[in-house]
């Protein structure tokens, strides 16, 4: 008896592991896209300053 208490808890405590293994990888893929998409973001605004810049240092020198 004492032998199947101890499988059953061992079963549900693997099964909530696979569950939280599960949830942890795709909370990683959610965030790694939204890390990419951040920095897409960050990329852009950066070159569009540099952009600007170089216009305005372009206009003060003509």
């Amino acid at each position: 008896m004492k032998h199947l208490l101890i499988l059953a808890i061992t079963a549900i405590g693997l099964s909530a592991c696979s569950s939280t293994w599960h949830g942890v990888k795709e909370d990683t893929a959610n965030n790694i896209d939204h890390t990419r998409e951040a920095v897409r973001k960050g990329s852009n605004a950066v070159g569009c300053g540099i952009s600007n810049v170089g216009e305005k240092i372009e206009n003060a020198t003509e």
